[in-house]
């Protein structure tokens, strides 16, 4: 049976029964008791009432109330009744009694520690057979304390340079704890949706219930926040409960404020061309100077007209999962949409099982019909779901998947998270792909979030998304194997390509662009990769060398950040790049330029 943890002593030890006496420091207090259910037929001969006691005791302070055990004996003899004998806090009384019986339990907290503590009484009948009957008892004793926690760093109203934001912060009389267990919530500026921190195994911050990278769990009583836009931010922190309930005393909740620096100037900045927007996550360039995109948990596939005036009807809305990294989350416009006017979107479906898929649409009038499935039953998860697609230069549709979670099978070929796939504009499977009958055109990668085609080359160019370290840029090649979960950055083993650069610590690496000589932008940046980060909000300038570009010339940051994270980027129609951030589209432009 279980026994009471005592001060010196292991919780769980077995020591025998022992008879008991009232002890004179807590006085039994009888309450008049219900009367018994009779027992079930084919009961045991001793029926007890309630079948278990809970106790919630303060540490020092005063004990809690007294509970009653009715006892019906329908075999006979009699009763006792005894305790683990290292449970010296319980006590019950009196010492035996005869059918029907009431017996007051009653707990003294004196000299514990804060904890759980467990004992177990039983009840025997003299002389009668199948008799013995237990009853579990728990007293959870706490400190007394009031539950509190207090900012350490930064200091209120802080001013801080751009860039990772870190929080650190002590609790006092309350344990930050796992899944289920007490631990924080915290709120920042005016979302409300909470993060939750959670410290044991998972060691995370969760949004949405699921991993996010605005905000990373750092230490025990730590936080990284990315991608911090300049300017006046507060976090709200409150201790919740093992049932996310939040503690209602004013101890349990402090409110953080700092302000944060504009970063230093870069080549580039950022001159934004709409604003108020719901995540655009993905957006398309059609040929008669449009922009598609999308929003990410609203489904809501949008149109802006040239002059950079958004349409107030959304041209689509596909039913999407949204949970964690889910979502409407890549588009792409049929190279031969001046004609066909086809849109294909990859959405995460909320369906059992969860999955991905590709629709297309077509386009009459700036409205989306005729929603056809081209690719189903992908995999889909909370997180690493890729989820970007474009046309290649083959006139072939490349679609990313992340892992979904399951990185011991992006090795896998019959599997088709952790890979780029390469279909037909119909969905079948071309005849050349580097394995048959299969849409892998490469593997062996974790989250790319985008890719793009290098319009003097054709190369097809990936950002990767690692764990705790190593983001990559890579260039894909037919039939590839990028190393994930083997290896991880470069390194230098013959099985795998390795990737141009890796980056660690990470920084999220998102949309990504070649650009080319028909641009906007001076010679000196022609042929160059730009792609934009989410830890940072930064966009950096990879210029490419060697005869086939396919060497790392420099690599720099063209964009120092101050718009918050960044997503994606896309050419307009006016020759500049433009790049989306959380609720805004910036048009990305030189600092010497207009």
């Amino acid at each position: 049976m279980l026994t009471a943890a005592q001060p010196g002593t292991t919780p769980g030890s077995v020591s025998p029964p022992r008879k008991l006496t009232q002890r004179p420091e807590v006085q039994a207090i009888l309450f008049p008791p219900p009367p018994p259910s009779p027992p079930p037929p084919g009961s045991p001969t001793i029926w007890l009432s309630p079948t278990s006691f809970s106790f919630t005791g303060v540490q020092g302070g005063a004990n809690p109330a007294t509970q009653t055990l009715n006892i019906t004996n329908t075999g006979g003899g009699t009763l006792s009744w005894s305790v683990d004998d290292t449970a010296t806090w319980l006590t019950v009384s009196p010492a035996f009694g005869t059918a029907p019986s009431t017996v007051t339990a009653s707990v003294d907290t004196s000299g514990l520690t804060a904890g759980t503590y467990n004992a177990t009484i039983t009840v025997t009948a003299a002389g009668a057979t199948n008799s013995l009957q237990t009853v579990p008892v728990t007293l959870t004793v706490t400190s007394g304390a009031t539950p509190s926690i207090t900012i350490t760093s930064p200091a209120a109203n802080a001013t801080l340079p751009a860039g990772v934001v870190t929080v650190t912060f002590n609790v006092q009389a309350f344990t930050l704890g796992d899944q289920g267990m007490t631990h924080l919530h915290f709120y920042v500026d005016s979302d409300p949706v909470v993060y939750e921190f959670f410290n044991g195994i998972t060691n995370q911050v969760l949004y949405q219930g699921a991993h996010t990278h605005f905000v990373h769990w750092l230490t025990p009583t730590s936080i990284e926040m990315h991608g911090v836009a300049p300017g006046s931010h507060q976090v709200r922190f409150v201790l919740a409960d093992s049932t996310h309930a939040e503690l209602t005393n004013a101890e349990a909740t402090k409110i953080l404020a700092f302000s944060v620096e504009a970063p230093p100037a870069g080549e580039f900045q950022l001159q934004p061309v709409l604003t108020g927007l719901n995540f655009p996550v993905a957006m398309a360039a059609a040929p008669d100077g449009r922009i598609f995109y999308n929003e990410l948990t609203t489904g809501n596939i949008r149109i802006i007209d040239p002059g950079w005036q958004l349409r107030p009807q959304a041209f689509y809305q596909l039913q999407v999962a949204t949970n964690g990294e889910q979502g409407l989350l890549g588009i792409a416009l049929d190279p031969d949409f001046a004609n066909n006017r086809f849109v294909y979107v990859y959405h995460t479906v909320n369906s059992n099982p969860l999955r991905n898929r590709v629709v297309r649409l077509t386009e009459v009038n700036n409205q989306g019909t005729d929603e056809t499935v081209i690719f189903d039953d992908l995999p889909a998860s909370d997180i690493h779901n890729g989820g970007n697609i474009h046309f290649g230069p083959d006139g072939k549709l490349y679609i990313s998947i992340g892992d979904a979670n399951q990185s011991n099978l992006a090795q896998d070929i019959s599997y088709l998270g952790g890979k780029i796939l390469r279909i037909n504009p119909d969905g079948s499977i071309p005849g050349d792909n580097p394995f048959p009958d299969s849409p892998v055109y490469a593997l062996g990668l974790r989250n790319s979030f985008d890719f793009t085609f290098h319009p003097h080359t054709d190369h097809l160019w990936a950002t990767e998304n690692g764990p705790e370290n190593n983001d990559e840029v890579n260039r894909i090649v037919l039939g590839g194997n990028y190393g994930w979960p083997i290896v991880r950055g470069i390194a230098n083993d013959p099985q795998f390509i390795d990737p141009l650069v890796a980056f660690t610590p990470t920084i999220a690496p998102t949309g990504i662009i070649a650009v080319g000589s028909n641009s906007a932008y001076p010679t000196q940046y022609h042929d160059n990769l730009l792609f934009a980060d989410f830890n940072n909000g930064q966009i950096h300038r990879l210029v490419l060398t060697g005869a086939t570009l396919t060497q790392l010339g420099t690599l720099s940051l063209a964009y120092n950040g101050g718009q918050g994270f960044l997503l994606d980027l896309v050419k307009g129609p006016d020759g500049f790049i433009y790049v989306s951030s959380g609720d805004s589209i910036f048009r990305v432009i030189l600092n010497s330029g207009p």
